[in-house]
């Protein structure tokens, strides 16, 4: 969905998804789904995925090697690395930043993954 500030202005995008493993077809279907909202190519876009699987760190690692090769519908790779933010991961939290290209524009992705499995 769209943020809006104040003002009812877009400012950026949000799109929440559930993970239950690396389900590849889930998270393209998100990540494809964001250009429909993307008219001005907004920035940030928050993708946050709430995970339910038993080893969340094999999840992330896994997450992390399927977005760095994957494309998204109406963006391009800048060639820049997919960055893990290392000092905001914890055992329930994962974060990484990539920037794409619509159009001209650069757009941030900020990928949150949350762990909300309980043994």
């Amino acid at each position: 969905g769209l943020i809006t500030d104040s003002k009812n202005r877009r400012i950026a995008i949000f799109e929440a998804f559930r993970l239950f493993s690396l389900n590849k077809k889930v998270i393209t279907e998100h990540l494809n789904k964001v250009s429909g909202y993307d008219a001005e190519a907004l920035s940030p876009v928050f993708m946050v995925a709430y995970c339910d699987a038993k080893d969340f760190s094999k999840l992330t690692v896994g997450y992390h090697n399927f977005i760095s090769k994957t494309d998204y519908t109406g963006y391009k790779k800048d060639g820049l690395a997919v960055k893990i933010d290392e000092e905001s991961v914890t055992d329930n939290l994962w974060v990484c930043t990539e920037t794409r290209l619509r159009g001209e524009r650069e757009v941030m992705f900020c990928h949150l993954l949350l762990n909300m499995h309980c043994n």
